[in-house]
């Protein structure tokens, strides 16, 4: 940056980085701490890790895809009905 004489903004765009403002906060990393300053430090909250799910049984897989069949098939009738409403609507305004 120094050596090419180029400005944040302009290294910041010529290696593909966020902004000038990142530049600057590196530079002062190295400048106080060497290049031990640029390694990542981890901030934030830590993952957490979730527990796998217990295996279903085969009759806890039917269970449930007998009641997403059950809810499945009143959307449709719903939607049917609505359906078969607006074109009767339209039959009634010709």
């Amino acid at each position: 940056m120094h050596e090419n004489k180029l400005t944040y903004k302009e290294t910041a765009i010529k290696f593909g980085v966020g902004g000038s403002i990142v530049i600057g906060r590196w530079e002062r990393r190295y400048l106080e701490n060497g290049i031990n300053g640029l390694e990542d430090k981890n901030k934030g909250r830590k993952a957490r890790v979730q527990k796998p799910k217990p295996s279903k049984t085969r009759l806890e897989e039917l269970e449930e895809e007998n009641l997403n069949l059950r809810i499945e098939n009143e959307y449709l009738k719903k939607l049917n009905a609505l359906v078969a409403e607006r074109e009767k609507r339209e039959r009634a305004n010709r």
